[in-house]
């Protein structure tokens, strides 16, 4: 029976509370943007510096038709606002820290949509992988990925944005330059003093 109330009702309840109360709500952008982006807790502030890193303003993101689409639910997903958000997206990207939760549930809601958005984050539409799972998310992750989807979904954009793959390349050399740097620790074998092993 609990599990019951679960599913048929608290679930049904909490996703409409969210729809009705406009939790979930564009914050960044276009109101109707091509390309979504679908984002929660830190990883929104992650969203934010890869913006900032990419040259991407309010007025350019307007102009391109990039969005930045604010979860405040994670579960249940409020699809109903999704769905208003990205009605003329042709994708939504989610950025999300570790695990897709709320990705996973759109991939769900889209299913047997006649039209739907690709959905990316976690995985390419092919399924490579393009965001990290097992590791923290920061601005120059964020930045590289959402550089390399808004190029391959928005074909004129390296014409209308040119210093977006510059500022990519830029990320992608100090990033190289930074792991080149790094040395290994080397730690000699000992025993500590008295241990009898």
């Amino acid at each position: 029976q609990q599990e019951s109330r679960l599913i048929r009702h608290k679930l049904p309840r909490a996703e409409a509370f969210a729809h009705i109360n406009k939790l979930d709500r564009m914050v960044f952008g276009s109101a109707q943007p091509r390309f979504l982006i679908a984002t929660a807790g830190k990883a929104f502030t992650d969203v934010l510096a890869a913006l900032e890193l990419l040259g991407l303003d309010e007025e350019t993101s307007k102009q391109i038709g990039l969005g930045v689409y604010k979860i405040a639910l994670i579960y249940p997903l409020a699809a109903g606002s999704l769905f208003d958000a990205a009605r003329s997206a042709e994708e939504i990207f989610f950025v999300e820290e570790k695990r897709a939760h709320a990705e996973h549930q759109a991939k769900l809601r889209y299913f047997n949509c006649n039209t739907r958005p690709r959905i990316t984050g976690k995985l390419m539409p092919d399924e490579t992988p393009l965001l990290p799972a097992d590791t923290p998310l920061n601005g120059d992750v964020v930045a590289l990925a959402l550089a390399e989807r808004l190029l391959a979904s928005i074909p004129d954009l390296d014409v209308r944005v040119p210093k977006l793959a510059v500022m990519a390349e830029r990320i992608r050399d100090r990033r190289a330059r930074k792991a080149g740097g790094l040395s290994a620790i080397s730690r000699r074998p000992a025993f500590c003093p008295g241990c009898p092993h």
